[in-house]
Formats: structure tokens, C-alpha cells, sequence
């Protein structure tokens, strides 16, 4: 049996394409009325962003490839559902096969993770009512045990 994990970029957040001064319209996107995507949040993940850019810098990769690997990593039936509108997005989602990181730095990241202060963010939204990638996955581990 494998996961399906949606949303691994959350709702483009983990792109770091977006910032809490990005406004999106409220009768196009439901973005627009997301916690994540309010000031607030984007105050309160800083932590999470900062650790995403130094994995970035390391791994010569971008943002949404960090965390497409991370995900893809954690275990081997464990695969992200990704959702684009542009080509080239979907090219550079594609070149997250392409940073390998090993089971002892996923677990490094999980650490990190686990300590780092974080908004509600990946724990739902009044929006959409289901598991985050990062509280999905820490029921994942725990199960795997």
C-alpha cells in the first residue's frame, strides 16, 4: 500500500514564490481567505522558511524541491501529488528526484522540525479539513515503528 501526499508544497507556500505582502483575489483563489497565506503565519514560520533556504543553498536546489525530496524521502511508498498551471513549474517540481538526501539527514530535518515553532499552518485550516504533509508524516513515522 502506498500515500498519496497532497498539498507536499502546501498550497505553494513551501515555494517561498509568496511572502505575506502577496494578495490573492478572494473571488479566484482560495488563498486569498487561507491562515497560511496571512501575515500572522508568515511571521511565525520564519524558522520554517530559514531552515528551507539553508537546505536550498546546500543541496543547490530551490525551495519546492527541498520539500518534494524531504517528502519523498521519508519513505519509499510515500509519493506527492503535485498541482501546477505552468510547465515550467512542473520542470523544476521534477528536478526534486535529483536532490538525494540521505536517511540520516531526513531525520535531522524531522528533529529540527519537531522543535521548530510553527503556526498552525500544517495542522488544517477551517478551508480544507485533512492533515498537513508534516502532521500526515508524523503519524507515518510513528505507525512505521
Amino acid at each position: 500500500m502506498g500515500l498519496v501526499a497532497f498539498s507536499p508544497l502546501a498550497n505553494g507556500l513551501l515555494t517561498k514564490c509568496y511572502t505575506a505582502e502577496t494578495r490573492f483575489d478572494v473571488r479566484m483563489d482560495y488563498r486569498a481567505v487561507m491562515p497560511q497565506f496571512q501575515m500572522k503565519s508568515f511571521e511565525q514560520n520564519e524558522s520554517l522558511f530559514s531552515l528551507i533556504d539553508r537546505l536550498a543553498e546546500k543541496y543547490h536546489a530551490i525551495p519546492s524541491q527541498i520539500a518534494l525530496s524531504w517528502t519523498m524521502n521519508k519513505r519509499p511508498w510515500i509519493i506527492p501529488i503535485l498541482g501546477t498551471c505552468h510547465l515550467c513549474r512542473l520542470k523544476e517540481n521534477a528536478g526534486a528526484a535529483d536532490v538525494h538526501m540521505t536517511d540520516e539527514k531526513v531525520k535531522e530535518i524531522d528533529i529540527e522540525l519537531e522543535m521548530m515553532e510553527m503556526s498552525e499552518v500544517f495542522g488544517g485550516s477551517p478551508i480544507k479539513n485533512n492533515y498537513s504533509i508534516v502532521e500526515l508524516l508524523k503519524n507515518v513515522n510513528a505507525m512505521a515503528l
